[in-house]
């Protein structure tokens, strides 16, 4: 080829590697073409190219939303396929001389990605919140932040799970003699003073409600989180000592102002159960069954029979036989069970002052006694 190179000659033209003459140019696109080098469109197709990005852009997002739940992965997931497009398009066109769409998968990927962080960042953010709404239901403020502070684990407590973990009953004695007594209202207004004293009793040892059956309550200790075996069956007894403290204050307060009086029976279990969200898909209730549960029921029955505020099994006890002074009161059947269970009625714990037990006691007997009078009189009249 023959041409001007002159520099005074107006044939000079701007290419990707600076300025060269037009014969230059013309020279380099002939052997392009001549060593078979030429740069051409691997798709070169415009539905063909339209399917690969698509095909590619879908298989990618699939792949970032089975990859992991956690947004902050799905993003670094995202921005390494972008990456990796990135580098088979400079491979293709370096080696070669193929040109693939790029610039709009690569920006397709990088979107979707940041579009998983920020709407993963959103729900998990919701979802703490309907958690932190659904466990302060049950369970005190300390320990909904310690559940939301495991980033890992905290979506997983709702799910079913094998723990072991103490279980406490409490019922108000003769309680239907005095819903037949007292005016709605009052027994209402006076039964929720009740309830959230006991509430706040057993919160404060860092125990689940599980729910209200009437005038029942029923709690565990070491769901959804545990302290320990011991420190779980401590709670329990810290809880029900507290309820036990509280009910009195609230008995002389009653008394003061002329109201009836409540006393009530607590029975607690220890063993495995099984935690998690149980119920309908219209209602949902954080709660354990098992037999610990059964048990615990079966115990509170008993504290009437026994004319006790406090019974545990064998099972709590040996856990803190150490820690608290209790009464035998022998081994009885319970009801489902073959063997038999061992009972203790709880004083309090070592070297505390025993005069509330044994006030309670003293009152809850005779207290007892007429609610049984007062219920076979009713049954005799026409």
């Amino acid at each position: 080829m023959i041409g001007p190179k002159a520099a005074f000659f107006p044939d000079f033209h701007f290419t990707p590697f600076g300025r060269l003459p037009g014969i230059e140019i013309h020279a380099n696109a002939i052997a392009t073409l001549l060593e078979n080098r030429a740069i051409a469109e691997a798709l070169p197709n415009p539905n063909q190219q339209g399917i690969v990005v698509f095909l590619g852009v879908a298989a990618a997002g699939l792949m970032i939303s089975k990859f992991s739940r956690r947004a902050t992965l799905r993003s670094l997931l995202a921005l390494g396929l972008a990456t990796a497009w990135v580098g088979a398009g400079y491979i293709s066109f370096t080696y070669g001389g193929l040109i693939l769409p790029v610039a709009v998968p690569v920006l397709a990927i990088v979107l979707s990605g940041l579009s998983f962080l920020v709407t993963g960042a959103v729900a998990d953010l919701l979802e703490k919140l309907r958690l932190r709404r659904t466990l302060e239901r049950y369970v005190a403020a300390p320990i909904v932040r310690e559940i939301l502070d495991q980033p890992e684990n905290y979506q997983t407590l709702l799910q079913g799970r094998k723990l072991k973990v103490a279980v406490l009953f409490c019922d108000i004695r003769g309680f239907t003699t005095l819903a037949y007594k007292l005016p709605a209202e009052q027994l209402v207004a006076q039964l929720n003073v009740y309830l959230n004293a006991m509430v706040e009793a057993i919160t404060e040892a860092r125990g689940t409600i599980d729910k209200f059956v009437g005038d029942a309550v029923m709690a565990e200790f070491g769901s959804p989180i545990s302290q320990g075996e011991k420190n779980d069956a401590l709670n329990a007894i810290r809880a029900a000592l507290g309820m036990r403290q509280s009910l009195a204050t609230l008995r002389q307060q009653w008394q003061q102002d002329g109201k009836c009086q409540f006393y009530n029976g607590i029975g607690i279990s220890y063993g495995e159960v099984i935690a998690g969200n149980i119920g309908s898909l219209q209602r949902l209730e954080y709660t354990v069954i098992g037999d610990a549960v059964n048990v615990a029921s079966r115990v509170e029955g008993l504290t009437k029979h026994f004319m006790t505020d406090l019974l545990i099994t064998g099972a709590l006890y040996e856990l803190i036989q150490d820690e608290i002074e209790v009464v035998f009161l022998g081994e009885h059947p319970l009801r489902g069970r073959d063997s038999l269970t061992p009972l203790y009625s709880v004083v309090g714990f070592k070297g505390d002052n025993p005069s509330l037990y044994h006030q309670v006691h003293h009152e809850l007997k005779h207290y007892l006694n007429a609610t049984e009078s007062d219920e076979s009189d009713s049954e005799v009249m026409p």
